[in-house]
C-alpha cells in the first residue's frame, strides 16, 4: 500500500519539476531582451540544475521587473 503511494509522489513530483523546465525553458527563449548567449547560460542552468535553475531563472526575472519598475518610477519623478 505504502509503495504504490511512495511511487505515484514521485511521478508527480517529477511532473511538476519537468512542467516547471519547460515553462522555464518557454520564457527563457521567447523574451526578445535577452541576447542569445544569455538564454543558452540560463538553458544551461535550468537543464543542469533542475529545480534550483528553474526557480532561480523565476526569481532573477521577478527581481529584474522589479528593477526596471522603480527605475522608470524613479525617472518619472
Amino acid at each position: 500500500m505504502f509503495e504504490s503511494a511512495y511511487g505515484s509522489e514521485r511521478i508527480v513530483t517529477a511532473v511538476v519539476i519537468a512542467v516547471l523546465e519547460l515553462t522555464a525553458l518557454i520564457v527563457v527563449w521567447a523574451g526578445r531582451e535577452r541576447p542569445t548567449l544569455i538564454k543558452v547560460i540560463w538553458s544551461a542552468i535550468v537543464l543542469l540544475l533542475p529545480l534550483v535553475g528553474a526557480v532561480g531563472f523565476f526569481i532573477n526575472q521577478a527581481l529584474g521587473r522589479i528593477s526596471r519598475h522603480l527605475r522608470r518610477r524613479s525617472d518619472a519623478t
